[in-house]
């Protein structure tokens, strides 16, 4: 892990590729209960419903690494804005899945493999989200 206060692309890709990791790893009733793109995490009746944000600050490696989820009445909340550790908001966000009103764990997927592959490419214009 880089030790500077400059996050790298391939530090983002990683955070990217593992937040993958925890979408596949979801259950079946988390991928179609639980997964809600619209809020960080909240407590239900059928468990913690939770975005990608959420899912991943309630996973180990994530915590590890200073990013981790508060599970809320309402909407919950992460320990830094999903922009900012990950470099990027796209996948994250309600909003860029739009006019699609239902977003699904497989769009979510998709959506982190492109965000991956704009950190996979050094050549195009990257610019660093300010920490």
């Amino acid at each position: 892990m880089n030790t500077s206060s400059a996050t790298t692309p391939a530090e983002y890709r990683e955070r990217l590729q593992q937040a993958k990791r925890v979408m596949k790893g979801l259950s079946e009733q988390q991928r179609a209960t639980n997964f809600n793109i619209a809020r960080f995490a909240v407590d239900s009746s059928d468990g913690v419903v939770a975005c990608i944000a959420g899912f991943c600050g309630l996973d180990p490696w994530f915590q590890e690494r200073g990013f981790f989820t508060t599970v809320g009445e309402t909407m919950g909340s992460t320990s830094m804005m999903p922009e900012t550790f990950f470099g990027t908001g796209k996948p994250f966000y309600v909003s860029e899945y739009l006019p699609k009103t239902t977003v699904t764990v497989d769009d979510a997927l998709a959506a982190l493999d492109l965000a991956i592959e704009l950190f996979a490419d050094n050549s195009i214009a990257w610019q660093p989200v300010a920490q």
